[in-house]
Formats: structure tokens, C-alpha cells, sequence
């Protein structure tokens, strides 16, 4: 976890490229960490469910501030627009790129299998807000 917590801290490049980082780290301990990596799919899986009640919404206070935190190193002389707003745009964009991900893949395939899908796919979605905001 301390590993972990270190590689997140030190992102750098631009924010597309910390984007496809963190994911890449958070894959990475999702891997490492095989019976915590199910008993969250699980969590994560039944919304009705008290369970995913509240581990949604203690996800949701950590995924916000350590979200706006790793772009501390981060390379924003680029952007065409307020940086708190944009950063705010690219949290909505990585938030339903994830939602519409987890809906229509089986997550219960293997964890390498689907890394490679979602950062592929990312990568595709993150290029063309990329062309739009960069100048």
C-alpha cells in the first residue's frame, strides 16, 4: 500500500498521461492484491445492497480527494481553460468512462485481460477530449 501511495504521489506529465498512470497503478494493486480485488468487485457489484451503500459512498470521499491530488506534479501550461474546471471536466469524463465500462464488461474475467481493454479504451476516449483541449 505505502508502494502504492509513493507511485501515486509522484505522477508527473501532463493530465492524459497521469490519467493512463494512476489507472495503470490502480490495475497494478488490484492485481497484487487478488482477495481485496475481489471482496471490492464484490462490494461494487449489487447496488441494492448495504454493503455497496457504503462502500460507495466512503469510495467517493477518498476517490474525490485523491483525485484532485494527483496532479500536483502535473503539466498544465497547455490547457486552453481554468484549470480547476477543467480538471473537474476530465473527473466527469474518467467517472463515466468507468460507469459505462463496468456496465458493459464482465468483470469477472481475468483481471490482466480486462487492464488491457479499459486502458486501451481510455486511451481512445482520452485522445479525442485531448484534440479539444489542448491547444
Amino acid at each position: 500500500a505505502e508502494d502504492t501511495k509513493a507511485e501515486i504521489s509522484n505522477l508527473s506529465g501532463d493530465i492524459f498521461e497521469i490519467i493512463i498512470k494512476f489507472a495503470e497503478i490502480e490495475f497494478l494493486w488490484h492485481i497484487k492484491n487478488q482477495d481485496k480485488y475481489r471482496i471490492l468487485k464484490k462490494a461494487f457489484s449489487d447496488e441494492e445492497s448495504d454493503i455497496y451503500k457504503k462502500a460507495i459512498g466512503r469510495y467517493k470521499l477518498t476517490a474525490d480527494s485523491m483525485y484532485y491530488s494527483i496532479f500536483e506534479n502535473c503539466d498544465l501550461k497547455n490547457l486552453r481553460w481554468n484549470k480547476e474546471k477543467t480538471l473537474d471536466i476530465m473527473k466527469w469524463i474518467v467517472e463515466g468512462f468507468n460507469n459505462e465500462f463496468n456496465k458493459k464488461n464482465n468483470l469477472t474475467e481475468d483481471i490482466n485481460k480486462i487492464r488491457v481493454i479499459y486502458i486501451k479504451e481510455l486511451k481512445e476516449y482520452l485522445n479525442m477530449v485531448k484534440e479539444g483541449i489542448n491547444l
